[in-house]
């Protein structure tokens, strides 16, 4: 019977302690604590970035979609402003720890979008930011890559596992 008491009043005590707590938790419906990240594959701890592969047929033009995605519960709260970069680094870095032979993508072979910043609009999740790679001078059994970061956001939190990531071009 004592053990059953015991029991009963460790919950009570947690309960009650717990109810005390003022943080708000990391994901609220107003969407103040949304997180911004790159829509990416899971990634390992042993690899420094998360890649997108993107199949490029031999001498073929592609749109490599970077699409940035808000984690909040209802959406952005409103229009939020993400400035992505061109990050190349992290191409080197995921090369070099994976032992993986990646070629980034030479200057002229692809286009940006006329702006470096995306909108995810009031109320939404996600928003695509399409670079543009024509295939014309790029040789077809190399894997090329770029890499592309959230440089700044207007709204929500940066991640910190998603905020870089690795865009493949497979032949």
């Amino acid at each position: 019977m004592k053990k059953y008491i015991v029991s009963i009043l460790a919950t009570l005590l947690f309960t009650l302690l717990s109810s005390c707590l003022t943080e708000e938790p990391p994901f609220t419906d107003n969407g103040n604590f949304g997180i911004v990240e790159l829509d990416l594959a899971a990634r390992t701890t042993s690899t420094p970035y998360a890649v997108r592969d993107i199949t490029r047929p031999a001498g073929a033009s592609v749109d490599v979609p970077v699409v940035v995605n808000y984690t909040g519960v209802n959406g952005t709260p409103a229009d939020v402003q993400v400035t992505l970069e061109l990050h190349n680094r992290a191409v080197t870095t995921y090369a070099s720890a994976t032992s993986t032979k990646l070629t980034i993508l030479p200057d002229g072979s692809y286009e940006l979008p006329a702006s470096n910043t995306v909108v995810i609009p009031k109320g939404e999740k996600k928003a695509t930011y399409t670079i543009k790679v024509s295939g014309a001078h790029l040789n077809d059994s190399i894997s090329y890559a770029l890499g592309v970061r959230i440089a700044s956001t207007t709204g929500g939190i940066i991640s910190g596992n998603y905020s870089a990531g690795v865009y493949r071009l497979i032949p």
